[in-house]
């Protein structure tokens, strides 16, 4: 997208965070912790403030969870160069762990789309990679109108812990 890639530095952070980063659980969880702060600040009452605390720790854990606990990830695959416009088509993209640790919820995805592109999130995250040990991760695309479009470039990224925000490899 042209006007975030010459927009400030603040405008593009924000939508890195907003379009990669933070998952639909994410904006659920911060939309929740929102809402009980803003109800929370005009009571006394101590239980909500304690759902406030508790959103916040977990938004927290989760950020520097994700950041401490990303894993290294090697990529094997491609995509087509052409695709046809209303159907969907499947790559098959190998994922490696090359790092010390199983990685867990690994998969990837391609952030940010051009809006006539949708990706199609299944469920096809792997649930445990272990050390040095490969598994094929699937990505569906959906060209919904003709032209060329595109693409920006495959993440393989993790949500672990919590599924609250993207890690990407390191």
């Amino acid at each position: 997208d042209r006007s975030v890639a010459h927009s400030p530095l603040y405008r593009r952070a924000f939508h890195y965070f907003w379009t990669f980063k933070t998952t639909d659980s994410g904006k659920c969880l911060g939309f929740g912790a929102i809402v009980a702060a803003s109800m929370g600040s005009a009571t006394l009452d101590i239980p909500l403030y304690y759902l406030v605390c508790m959103l916040a720790a977990s938004v927290v854990i989760a950020f520097v969870g994700g950041l401490l606990l990303r894993p290294r990830l090697a990529m094997h695959g491609e995509i087509p160069v052409r695709a046809v416009a209303g159907r969907p088509f499947t790559s098959r993209i190998r994922l490696t762990n090359q790092g010390r640790f199983s990685a867990y919820d690994v998969s990837v995805g391609l952030f940010p789309l051009p809006r006539p592109v949708q990706q199609i999130l299944n469920d096809g995250q792997i649930r445990r990679l272990a050390p040095g040990d490969s598994a094929p991760a699937h990505l569906t695309v959906h060209p919904l109108r003709r032209g060329v479009h595109r693409l920006p470039e495959l993440y393989p990224y993790t949500v672990f812990p919590f599924n609250v925000f993207r890690s990407a490899s390191a």
